[in-house]
């Protein structure tokens, strides 16, 4: 098992733990298009992204946040 599925088997554990049963927050750099290279591509990062976009609120910041500006 690579690295990035090690990585993918985690969120995905998580995810899955907590579908559907309670909210969970999720604050990331990089879309979720990005997250196939992140991970690797594989079944199990497609599903993550499948059960993170599944009833989810998306925003989008952009500018400067406080952590920019030390």
């Amino acid at each position: 098992m690579t690295s990035e599925n090690a990585q993918a088997g985690v969120v995905f554990e998580l995810v899955g733990a907590r579908y559907e049963n309670c909210s969970l927050l999720v604050i990331a750099n990089e879309t979720f298009s990005a997250w196939g290279k992140i991970f690797g591509g594989d079944a199990m990062t497609l599903a993550v992204v499948d059960r993170l976009g599944h009833r989810c609120d998306a925003c989008r910041k952009t500018g400067t946040t406080p952590r920019m500006r030390l």
